[in-house]
């Protein structure tokens, strides 16, 4: 029982891919980590009616937004699944009547478009295509919620996280988280969730290290390895794609034991990053029996370890003989699409070559026309007009009119007006003046005369006797 009553509750599938992404999303939202609710075999297709029995039902119905993630619609029985959905939704208005009710479907399987009209239409449905682009939804923007989203959709074996442009830096760390991630979810659910929800990435670096290593004792059968040694439960899986990943093969084959009947498993698998197709596809010649098919492979219950060895040498045999004809019978394609692919590269060659010329010659069009701007500029320049005459600056000056220089420019006022009277005389008055004029003129010479006389008298007076 949860101690917190959340009225946010998310619902994840619980595998890697789906518990990583509910608690993504809830870190997303600002939501506790108590929020978010899975549970081995009970959030999961078949037997997503139980969760009443695996939580208390009343806490469930209090919250009043509920998100169900990467849990797919049961392909055996829809109706069933969407009967429950209908039910639930009903029972989420009697508990608040006066509010309409929020459900949030989010998906990213095939098989669930086929089926997905049957849920209830008061249901807020959201359809990813790939894993990884429902992860990286649920994550938040920042590098270790980003990380964390690809390493979710690694969890579900989804090829579209290898076109991320992380992958090529962080394919080892990746694959190394997604490990820790099965491996959290696989043996402390509470743990896994705590973990992923507050982004502790070395941690699910180091709990991958917990998955026992691969058998040594294996052989190579052209792109098959097949080993002899009994894998380990419940990481069989996880061992085969170790050795795929390692020894760079596509297929892998082993067995191992069966603890609830007492018998053993034996398994194929295609390595879902070797783009090969599917073991069933390869093993369509053969009449196999109790095949129980998986997403990136096959497991054939026997009874006895001899059985199990016996026919692990045999699928092995065949999935690497057909791999070679298939190969071999993919040649001629590979052939054609190399020639398709030439042809376009040289046609892409032809016309980047075409553009290289169109551009040299747009350059040396630009070019001639720089050249053609100077010599117009130097022509310009050459024949520039004469600069403008301008009008002499008027400089002000400031006079200070002293007594003096008013009487004497009333003085020169005097003077010109009697200049004006003078033009207007008689000439019997002029003759009168001219004579007046030429007395004063010899008075004025007489008068130099005695002032001289006066200095020398003045001299004498002054003079000083000599000092012996």
């Amino acid at each position: 029982m949860v101690s917190l009553m959340p009225e946010v509750l998310i619902f994840g599938h619980y595998d890697g891919h789906g518990t990583a992404s509910a608690c993504l999303l809830a870190r997303k939202l600002g939501l506790h980590q108590n929020s978010v609710l899975v549970r081995y075999k009970v959030t999961d297709p078949q037997n997503i009616s139980h969760i009443y029995d695996a939580f208390d039902e009343d806490f469930i119905l209090s919250a009043k937004t509920h998100i169900f993630i990467d849990i797919a619609i049961n392909t055996k029985d829809p109706k069933s699944f969407a009967g429950f959905f209908e039910d639930f939704v009903k029972k989420i208005m009697k508990k608040h009547p006066n509010e309409q009710p929020l459900v949030y479907y989010i998906d990213h399987h095939e098989s669930t478009l086929k089926y997905i009209h049957l849920l209830p239409s008061v249901i807020n449905v959201r359809f990813f295509d790939t894993a990884v682009s429902l992860s990286r939804f649920c994550a938040e923007d920042s590098p270790n919620a980003q990380l964390l989203a690809l390493a979710a959709a690694v969890c579900d074996r989804d090829i579209a996280v290898t076109f991320h442009p992380l992958w090529n830096e962080k394919r080892d760390i990746l694959l190394r988280i997604a490990a820790g991630i099965d491996y959290l979810v696989r043996t402390d659910l509470r743990k896994a969730i705590d973990t992923i929800y507050n982004y502790r990435i070395k941690q699910l670096e180091t709990a991958s290290y917990n998955i026992p290593n691969p058998p040594k004792t294996f052989d190579m059968l052209g792109n098959v390895i097949l080993v002899y040694e009994e894998l380990t439960e419940p990481w069989s899986i996880r061992q085969l794609e170790a050795l795929c990943e390692q020894y760079g093969a596509g297929y892998a084959v082993g067995f191992s034991a069966n603890k609830k009947s007492g018998g053993y498993y034996v398994k194929a698998i295609q390595y879902w990053l070797s783009r090969t197709p599917h073991v069933l596809t390869i093993l369509k010649g053969m009449n196999l029996q109790n095949v129980r098919k998986h997403p990136y492979g096959i497991s054939i219950p026997v009874k006895t370890k001899t059985e199990a060895y016996q026919l692990a040498v045999k699928l092995a045999q065949e999935i690497s003989k057909v791999a070679v004809k298939e190969i071999q019978s993919q040649i001629p394609v590979i052939h054609h699409d190399l020639a398709t692919i030439q042809s376009v590269l040289i046609q892409l060659l032809r016309q980047y070559r075409k553009s290289l010329t169109q551009q040299q010659q747009l350059i040396e069009m630009l070019n001639e026309i720089s050249k053609k701007l100077d010599e117009i500029k130097s022509a310009v320049a050459y024949f520039k007009p004469a600069e403008e005459i301008k009008a002499p600056e008027v400089i002000t000056e400031t006079r200070i009119v002293t007594p003096e220089i008013e009487i004497q420019e009333e003085q020169k006022t005097r003077g010109e007006i009697k200049e004006s009277e003078r033009e207007v005389v008689s000439p019997s008055e002029e003759k009168e003046k001219t004579e007046t004029s030429e007395e004063l003129v010899e008075k004025a010479a007489e008068t130099p005369k005695q002032e001289s006389t006066v200095e020398e008298e003045s001299k004498e007076e002054l003079s000083l006797p000599e000092i012996e």
